[in-house]
Order: C-alpha cells, then structure tokens, then sequence
C-alpha cells in the first residue's frame, strides 16, 4: 500500500511504513523528525498524530524554493555548461579534438 507525500506540493507516492518522501522527509526539522519517530516506535497513536500534524503545518509553512504553484512541483534543471562554454583553442590552431 501507499499513500501520497504530505508536502502539498508534492506529487510523489511513498510506502505506507514512511511518512514521506525522502527529499520531504530530511527537509523536515530534526525535532519534528524525532517526534515522529517517537510515537510511531512508542505506540503513543495521540503523540504520533500530533508529530504528524505539526510537519503538515512546517510543510505549508516553509514551501520548497522549487515549487511554482500549490500542488504542483517542477524542479528546475541546471543548465549544460558545457554548450555554454566555447572550445578552447590551442595555439598551434587545432581544436585540441582527437584525431583518428
């Protein structure tokens, strides 16, 4: 079984022995992660739901640097430097290119 990440701008689907993804998961706070542990491993259901509904709010919160609009994720790519960056010429005239 799975379910979808609690990061509202998360689109991806995780297993249901995780509460999130793993990107969501360690952008949480160490508190916040340790608090979810806590009550998952302790059996405490209350203490587990209130972890849990304190990340939620973290979440909506503090949105990701990379999410464009509510319930959408686009992760921005880097450019290919390498199509940005001239051939260096050698001074001899040659492209430096390997002969064949």
């Amino acid at each position: 079984m799975t379910h979808q990440c609690p990061r509202p701008e998360c689109s991806r689907t995780v297993a249901d022995d995780m509460f999130a993804c793993r990107g969501d998961w360690y952008a949480l706070p160490q508190d916040i992660r340790n608090a979810i542990w806590r009550g998952y491993l302790d059996g405490q259901d209350a203490d587990h739901a209130a972890a849990m509904t304190a990340a939620v709010e973290w979440y909506r919160d503090h949105p990701p640097r990379y999410a464009t609009r509510e319930g959408m994720a686009v992760r921005y790519s880097r450019p290919d430097r390498r199509a940005q960056t001239p051939r260096a010429t050698r001074t001899d005239g040659e492209t430096g290119e390997d002969r064949q």
